[in-house]
């Protein structure tokens, strides 16, 4: 059983034209390159963009490396990685949506003539429906007794003949031409060009014709004239052959799905912000209940120890030594350090509690030095009063 892909362009001008390519082969390449078995005639496209291949019974898609990527029904490919296809599926390349059907009946697959013709109509009626590259298919004389002369190609289906008789839709005034010398017939995959039987033969490329596809730049000598067929759109198809890959300009649709995702970041990273403030402010005040409670337990033993070994000062206060300076400094640099607004890191819990050890040995110091002072007033009353 075959498969069809349908090809449209939402970019192109005409948004809603229809493209089919049916296969009964194992392997299907897209692309912009001229082996490619589905031809999409765009600098966005890379040479080789993605391949369809058959596993069994089962069609599968692989990005092929592209600058651009492969999608399937929204879904971004990762490169070299098979992904089923069922009937339906949607494969975005580039901007071009080809969707997939599978178990189609089919007597003729689409060949690589039909590819290269789907290509230019694709560049003629929908890519490019107004430019150079929907100029008519033509025949320019360039050699012989009417060179210059140009002849319009009409759409398929068509038949022109080129001979001397004057019925003939390309007369050439040349005695080495027979009356009808060469017949060019058009139909959905490009022009045939065929001999009729001439007397001196016709020459393609330097070659004998008999019956061939004419290409864009072939050359005809018929007799001594020489006729060239110029088709604009394969010109503008080849033109696209190793021009490096053309970025694609992201959609509204894709860029609000990115600011979504934005959003959505930002927003787990707040809440995540938020509960790591929570666990440190939850962890500081814990830490702070346990240093009060320790410079509670430690004022008796501190009050002792002052007293027996502090010095008296003039004026029956305690003298605070350089180090409780230190500790002063660092106790206030720390509190300036977490402002509202600054981003608290893993040390904070840290520095929190560095902070809450200094804040409760000032404590000490302060209860000792009015058991100090208070035994200095209790001594003088006692020498007074002796």
């Amino acid at each position: 059983m075959a498969v069809r892909l349908v090809v449209r362009a939402p970019f192109a001008a005409d948004a809603s034209a229809e493209l089919a390519f049916e296969f009964d082969q194992t392997r299907v390449l897209i692309g912009r390159g001229a082996s490619a078995d589905v031809r999409l005639p765009h600098a966005a496209v890379s040479e080789s963009h993605a391949a369809m291949r058959l596993d069994g019974s089962i069609y599968s898609l692989v990005d092929e490396g592209s600058t651009n990527g492969t999608s399937v029904n929204g879904v971004r490919l990762v490169p070299g990685r098979a992904k089923a296809l069922r009937s339906g599926d949607v494969i975005d390349v580039a901007g071009f949506l080809l969707t997939f059907h599978a178990g189609i009946a089919t007597t003729l697959p689409t060949s690589s003539e039909q590819t290269a013709a789907l290509a230019r109509r694709l560049v003629r009626e929908v890519l490019d429906p107004h430019g150079p590259a929907s100029d008519p298919v033509r025949l320019v004389v360039v050699g012989g007794p009417q060179s210059g002369a140009r002849v319009e190609l009409p759409p398929p289906p068509a038949r022109l003949l080129i001979g001397r008789a004057e019925t003939c839709d390309l007369v050439l005034l040349d005695a080495d031409c027979s009356r009808e010398h060469v017949e060019l017939v058009r139909d959905l995959d490009g022009t045939l060009a065929r001999d009729l039987g001439s007397k001196n033969g016709a020459r393609i490329n330097g070659r004998p014709l008999r019956e061939r596809r004419l290409r864009d730049r072939d050359e005809l000598l018929i007799g001594q004239t020489v006729v060239v067929y110029e088709d604009p759109a394969e010109a503008s198809i080849r033109a696209l052959e190793g021009v490096p890959d053309a970025a694609v300009i992201r959609t509204a649709a894709e860029s609000a799905g990115t600011a979504v995702s934005a959003t959505e970041s930002a927003s787990a990273t707040a809440t995540v912000a938020e509960s790591a403030s929570a666990s440190a402010t939850e962890s500081a005040s814990a830490t702070e209940s346990a240093s009060a409670t320790e410079a509670a337990s430690a004022t008796a033993t501190g009050s002792a120890s002052a007293s027996a070994s502090a010095p008296v000062s003039p004026s029956g206060a305690a003298p605070v030594s350089a180090s409780t300076n230190k500790s002063a400094e660092v106790a206030s640099s720390a509190s300036r350090s977490s402002t509202p607004g600054d981003v608290i890191g893993a040390e904070a819990p840290r520095d929190r509690r560095r902070s809450n050890r200094v804040s409760a040995d000032i404590v000490i110091y302060v209860l000792a030095g009015l058991v100090l002072a208070a035994s200095a007033v209790a001594l003088f009353v006692l020498l007074r009063a002796g």
